[in-house]
């Protein structure tokens, strides 16, 4: 699947078997079942565009169904990683296993429900805003480790779950996948930016929308190709010649991604996106693709220490469209940012980082074991 969850499972599952462990992969409907590490659920990944009372009933219909799966696998596993989000799933999973009594690790990429409340959509002080942070507080308390994805949520979880039981696993590309890297275009290829991903909640959209007009009036040449499930945002309101490529395979992207000359992710500004780091940046530059990112944050920063992109503090489409056209005008910054980019592979490739977090889990089932025969 070509979903940020399953992109970083798929390594970790194979890292493991490459040292010598069983692996078992429960996963949601959409996952491909010729695989005969792989059982499916009866129901769906939760949709992205459900209200959160309506995406609530779908996780847990799933986390449910997940339970059920969990306690029909023999033998029992040594140990069980459970990835978040969809955060409602991932605690339901997380209680049938500590009714089961069985050892699980929980990886947390966004941190919920804080999102929630950084979105306006819960209050933490209301009941469900209470009843959401006793569910994460559970969920971490029956966890053996919380790994993570970013600094700031380390720190964060580590506030809540103790710091000794927080690990920081970075995300990564699949090195395996984006092997490609991208040039600058001859003058038969235009320049062009490329997003990959949802448009959710945690996207601004309307930045986004506007950049694409902006930029196309300052510069016609510069192309916009954007790949994913975007069928309901591509029909609302203007995106000029922005070309909509639907859902791709991580193989497929990887090749639009060698024929493109600048990534793009827009993050609205909140405390949690702040501190986010999405996978598809890491994509991006697995490809030597320069960046085009905001807010300021953690994923600002990091690109700027590196050299690796146009980062802005908040959303400024007329600002962002002239760099976009300053950068399609100065091939020697574009090739200095590639370059950079490119340089990350060896520190950003997700198998190594999957064989770092499979060391991590062998010595947690190693505890285990003695802490039985004791």
């Amino acid at each position: 699947m070509a979903a940020a969850a399953a992109s970083r499972m798929g390594p970790l599952a194979d890292a493991l078997e490459e040292r010598g462990h069983e692996v078992r992969v429960l996963s949601s409907k959409q996952a491909s079942s010729e695989d005969p590490r792989v059982q499916v659920s009866r129901f769906e990944t939760p949709s992205f565009r459900s209200s959160l009372p309506r995406r609530l009933v779908q996780e847990m219909r799933l986390g449910r169904d997940l339970g059920r799966l969990l306690k029909q696998l023999a033998p029992k596993p040594d140990l069980t990683i459970l990835t978040s989000p969809p955060f409602f799933m991932a605690c339901r999973c997380a209680r049938t296993l500590r009714r089961l009594n069985l050892p699980y690790v929980l990886d947390v990429r966004d941190r919920y429900p804080r999102v929630l409340f950084d979105l306006g959509l819960v209050r933490p002080s209301g009941i469900t805003g209470r009843y959401l942070q006793r569910m994460e507080r559970n969920a971490y308390d029956g966890a053996r480790l919380v790994a993570t994805v970013t600094r700031g949520l380390t720190e964060d979880l580590g506030e809540v779950a103790g710091k000794g039981k927080v690990a920081w696993f970075p995300n990564g590309f699949d090195g395996k996948v984006f092997a490609k890297k991208a040039s600058f275009p001859s003058k038969d290829r235009p320049f062009t930016v490329f997003y990959h991903g949802r448009l959710g909640r945690f996207y601004d959209v309307e930045a986004l929308r506007a950049l694409i007009q902006e930029t196309e009036r300052l510069d016609s040449n510069v192309r916009f190709r954007l790949a994913g499930d975007l069928g309901a945002v591509s029909r609302n309101g203007d995106w000029g010649r922005a070309e909509f490529l639907g859902e791709k395979s991580l193989p497929r992207i990887a090749d639009f991604l060698a024929e493109s000359n600048l990534g793009i992710c827009l993050l609205k500004d909140s405390e949690a996106m702040q501190k986010a780091f999405p996978a598809k940046v890491y994509e991006y530059l697995g490809a030597g693709l320069p960046v085009l990112a905001t807010p300021v944050g953690e994923l600002t920063e990091f690109l700027t220490e590196r050299d690796a992109g146009i980062v802005f503090p908040k959303a400024d489409p007329q600002a962002m469209a002239q760099a976009i056209v300053e950068l399609k005008a100065d091939p020697t910054a574009w090739n200095r940012m590639s370059d950079n980019a490119w340089a990350l592979r060896s520190s950003l490739d997700r198998r190594d980082g999957a064989n770092r977090f499979a060391e991590r889990l062998e010595r947690i089932h190693e505890t285990s074991v003695k802490g039985k025969l004791n």
